[in-house]
């Protein structure tokens, strides 16, 4: 017996598809009994003119009826309605396992809300540190004053020159620019391009088997900690530091331990009381500390360096913006006064071009190279070969020479224009404090108000400002913010710091 589905209802303006509407009527009719059992269903072709669909249509519908248990097949005979017990199973089946989805749904919800016991329970020791590890990301809706630290210009990126050289790299014709990276540690004319760059600008003497291309700092971050950090390590920081550094090596087991900071840059003279513990590896911004600004000085650095070789212990120097100083010159990185090949050294194109170009770079010592080049395989995430090429390319023919020397300039007068509005208007409240360099000053302002509410006050202003208490392990400064001006003319930088003073004064 053939089955009557002349009624079935296609609407062809519906949201779902055609062949869905099918399945879903026939299964409904199924389930209800309207379909017995047995009943043999029109052959697909008629059907389809019946319904005004196309044959494959149908086709489609009956093949997931079929799969779902509902429909059955017998090759010269035709399609039949299944048993009741098995379309019944097919069915219960299916909303088992719908219900399934849904609860574990809601207990993640519910587990997200309460302690995450049962998220942690199928986790890696790492996973569960790392499901700890508080993340926030910073607000930007209605920013008018974006005193980001991180921000360079983006209006003064030299956009024609690197778009033409992008264009340029990527209609060679070069199998090996196309195919994967044949050295997991970066494209070889980058690292050659960028170890001659930092002889000429920071002092520093590589070769560029030494130098590694990374996606950003945060790769770099978790690089080290996988090959550096274990449980019972300690790794040593500034007081106050980077906090996704910490974050990244206490995750791998790492203990953290830190030395505070002056004017001078992290008081060596501490260090002493620290050989006795397993301190592997030590973590410093010399030429501009975060978030003070500091410089570390001579003697400090030749102090570190030296017990950092008695110690056997691992020097992470990050370079993140030395680039840019308005007073005197340069200061050369850390790792020229290393006889001992102790010093890694970090850093990277975000601040001299733009963060979501997300390349960054460390020089190895020697020791070292052979066990990165097998991590970086592991990691398996190289950046595409074609971008390398091209940044080479904009390094070794000047244009990122030139475009550094002219934002050197535009930045140092918005600094200027930083440190005069500052003077002018919250002289009476505010200090500032840092070396002449950077994108970024530290200022600590005395008022009646808690910083989340100068926070919470200035982001209603459009004003977003970045506190430094996630920096320090102990001891956080009250009302001290980072301002980055790189990204801000100097009459926005005026006008925010008018909004500030409004906001200190209560108003």
């Amino acid at each position: 017996m053939e089955a009557d589905v002349f009624n079935l209802s296609i609407d062809p303006d519906a949201p779902e598809q055609l062949q869905t509407q099918i399945y879903a009527q026939l299964r409904e009719l199924i389930l209800s009994g309207e379909l017995l059992p047995g009943v043999r269903l029109p052959p697909s072709r008629k059907l389809a003119e019946l319904v005004g669909v196309s044959r494959k249509t149908v086709v489609n519908a009956y093949d997931q009826l079929l799969a779902e248990g509902y429909l059955s097949s017998q090759t010269g005979s035709g399609t039949f309605v299944t048993d009741r017990d098995r379309a019944s199973r097919a069915s219960t089946h299916i909303e088992q396992s719908r219900k399934r989805i849904d609860d574990r749904r809601s207990r993640d919800t519910r587990n997200r809300a309460t302690d995450g016991h049962e998220e942690r329970d199928i986790l890696s020791t790492f996973g569960r540190r790392l499901s700890l590890t508080e993340t926030q990301s910073p607000r930007l809706e209605h920013v008018r004053f974006p005193f980001f630290n991180w921000q360079p210009a983006f209006d003064e990126l030299p956009l024609t020159d690197w778009s033409r050289i992008v264009s340029k790299t990527f209609r060679k014709p070069d199998s090996r620019l196309l195919d994967y990276a044949s050295d997991p540690l970066g494209h070889m004319p980058l690292r050659a391009a960028i170890a001659e760059r930092l002889l000429r600008t920071r002092g520093l003497t590589c070769q560029p088997e030494q130098v590694v291309i990374n996606c950003g700092l945060a790769q770099s971050l978790d690089l080290m900690a996988k090959l550096h950090a274990e449980a019972g390590m300690e790794l040593l920081v500034e007081n106050p530091s980077y906090r996704p550094i910490r974050d990244v090596f206490r995750t791998y087991g790492a203990q953290i331990r830190s030395i505070d900071v002056d004017q001078g840059g992290m008081k060596t003279e501490r260090l002493a009381k620290l050989s006795r513990h397993n301190v592997k590896a030590v973590y410093v911004t010399p030429s501009h500390q975060f978030p003070t600004g500091a410089v570390l000085s001579l003697a400090r650095r030749l102090e570190l360096i030296k017990w950092a070789t008695e110690c056997g212990a691992l020097i992470i120097e990050d370079d993140f913006d030395s680039e840019f100083r308005y007073k005197g010159t340069p200061i050369p990185a850390m790792k020229t006064l290393d006889k001992e090949e102790q010093v890694l050294y970090l850093s990277s194109f975000t601040k001299i071009l733009y963060p979501s170009l997300a390349i960054a770079f460390m020089v190895l010592p020697p020791k070292l190279i052979s066990v990165y080049t097998k991590a970086r395989w592991l990691a398996a995430d190289n950046i595409s070969i074609q971008v390398q090429d091209a940044l080479a390319e904009f390094i070794s023919t000047g244009l990122l020479e030139r475009h550094v020397r002219r934002m050197r300039t535009t930045y140092a007068h918005r600094r200027k224009a930083l440190l005069e509005a500052i003077q002018d208007h919250l002289s009476e409240c505010a200090t500032t404090y840092g070396d002449h360099a950077g994108l970024s000053t530290l200022i600590r302002i005395k008022c009646d108000l808690e910083d989340d509410e100068i926070l919470e006050r200035a982001l209603a202003r459009g004003i977003a400002l970045t506190s430094t208490r996630s920096s320090y392990t102990r001891n956080a400064a009250r009302g001290e913010f980072i301002l980055g001006y790189g990204n801000m003319s100097e009459s926005q930088i005026r006008q925010g710091i008018i909004e500030l003073r409004m906001i200190v004064r209560g108003k």
